[in-house]
């Protein structure tokens, strides 16, 4: 049986905190019973959303997860607005990460051309995003456009989620739902057969199968990015 994308309801599985079983002399070391009922019983607790975006070019994923363009990366006021925390930059050699006293950040320099590889980072941005939300921390997941290598890791995200949950998450499925909650994305024919490889390797069999010509917008991106919009040999890196 498919299971649903990752939802504010699973937000009760994160892993909460539990008295050291470490011995200590030390009674300051570990929590104490009552500190361990209320982590606990505040790690049950929902994620509240955040406020609907008032600029375009973010959209809200997950209660603890938004997804955009560099157009918000480099809006200070917005980002506080929504109450993001933590930034992780798909495509850092074309964005500055303009705010590193004021925010986290996990930088990859990923490229938005039939060379680009986010499937070298699909480990890693799961680690990221999963911390994010164990701690209660809002992330924003972004790229140049936020319609093509940010899609991309949210994608591997929500399939590695889902099978860590012994769930599963066709890729046809979180691409479809994925799209009723960022309309527009356009993930490449190259990035889209990384994914179906993930897909294979989480869950033995694959849904989505594509046809020349593109079934998933068009085709491969290639020149956005480097040398195309927001790229390098275009407007230049955004931010400076």
């Amino acid at each position: 049986m498919s299971a649903a994308p990752d939802s504010q309801s699973d937000s009760s599985r994160s892993s909460s905190p539990e008295p050291s079983e470490a011995s200590s002399s030390s009674s300051s070391s570990k929590l104490t019973a009552k500190q361990a009922a209320e982590a606990k019983e505040a790690s049950n607790v929902p994620i509240k959303p955040p406020p609907e975006p008032r600029e375009k070019g973010v959209h809200i994923v997950l209660p603890y997860l938004l997804m955009g363009s560099a157009d918000v990366a480099v809006n200070k006021d917005e980002l506080k607005y929504l109450g993001v925390k933590h930034i992780m930059n798909c495509a850092s050699e074309d964005v500055d990460n303009m705010f590193e006293e004021d925010f986290e950040y996990t930088s990859y320099p990923i490229e938005d051309t039939h060379e680009g590889e986010p499937s070298q980072h699909f480990e890693d941005s799961f680690n990221v995003i999963s911390k994010c939300k164990e701690e209660r921390k809002l992330i924003f997941v972004h790229c140049t456009e936020g319609k093509n290598i940010s899609p991309t890791i949210v994608l591997a995200y929500m399939m590695r989620s889902a099978k860590n949950q012994n769930k599963h998450l066709p890729l046809k499925q979180a691409h479809a739902w994925l799209g009723t909650k960022a309309p527009g994305i356009k993930v490449s024919d190259q990035f889209m057969q990384q994914l179906i490889d993930l897909e294979e390797e989480l869950f033995d069999e694959v849904s989505v199968r594509l046809k020349s010509g593109g079934r998933f917008g068009g085709g491969s991106r290639v020149g956005v990015g480097r040398g195309g919009r927001g790229g390098r040999g275009g407007k230049g890196k955004r931010g400076k």
